[in-house]
């Protein structure tokens, strides 16, 4: 791997068998195919000398998303990592799994981390800042089904990183304007700010009347940020239909 200037990894795949049994060490293997760009991809295999093994594909799971442990794993074998996407898919059957230590384990194994997909209810302020913090190098950040990130969240995160990025992704993850308008504020490189949401991203009755209207109120919001000089060429609102 030492060889490889650029790793890309998608992480997921049923971990229920992985784990130390009887103070085993873990082993790692990775199996790496180049494409044309440069860019590897690969399929690895975690298994404990105790016999237990697991091939996880190369996409992300909602049943087993990836816990601490094996992204210890993977960042013991494959330091050179630089594009990770490995937020659970939704709707999460083991929310708690991927948390903030996941977050900031991620920083730690792969200080040059260059494009990273995370997210689920358990991640939050702390680990997003943890994660910004060690990866200096970060350019493209994508935050998948949290909580709602406000202007008090978007400060802590980019207090000590973020100065690289690029394209600020909140895919099912609200987001306020003041939010908004500190990341376009303090996160120079900016060029591209995504906002995907729906309905249900804000209100378990999305049917009701009331929820409509507050919700529209929300869109109208995040659209006049738009009219910003800072924001006009940048930002891009996108309303998925229930």
């Amino acid at each position: 791997m030492s060889g490889q200037s650029d790793v890309t990894a998608m992480v997921s795949g049923n971990f229920d068998s992985l784990g130390p049994q009887g103070g085993a060490s873990l082993l790692l293997f990775a199996d790496v195919n180049a494409s044309a760009d440069g860019v590897c991809y690969f399929l690895q295999e975690l298994s404990w000398q105790a016999g237990e093994s697991t091939r996880p594909q190369v996409n992300r799971s909602a049943s087993d998303p990836a816990g601490q442990e094996v992204i210890w794993a993977l960042g013991a074998g494959c330091r050179n990592i630089t594009t990770l996407h490995i937020a659970p898919l939704q709707p999460c059957l083991q929310p708690s799994r991927f948390s903030n230590r996941c977050l900031q384990t991620i920083g730690r194994c792969w200080p040059n981390l260059c494009r990273v997909g995370v997210g689920g209810a358990s991640c939050g302020v702390q680990g997003l800042a943890s994660l910004a913090r060690n990866c200096v190098n970060l350019c493209e950040l994508e935050l998948h089904h949290m909580n709602e990130v406000n202007q008090e969240s978007a400060a802590e995160i980019c207090r000590d990183g973020l100065q690289q990025l690029h394209t600020l992704s909140f895919i099912s993850t609200p987001v306020t304007s003041r939010a908004l308008l500190h990341f376009s504020s303090v996160c120079v490189s900016l060029k591209c700010v995504l906002v995907q949401l729906s309905i249900s991203d804000y209100f378990e009755d999305a049917d009701s009347e009331e929820a409509k209207r507050l919700f529209e109120e929300i869109i109208n919001n995040l659209q006049a940020l738009r009219k910003r000089p800072a924001l006009s060429d940048v930002l891009q609102i996108r309303v998925k239909k229930p």
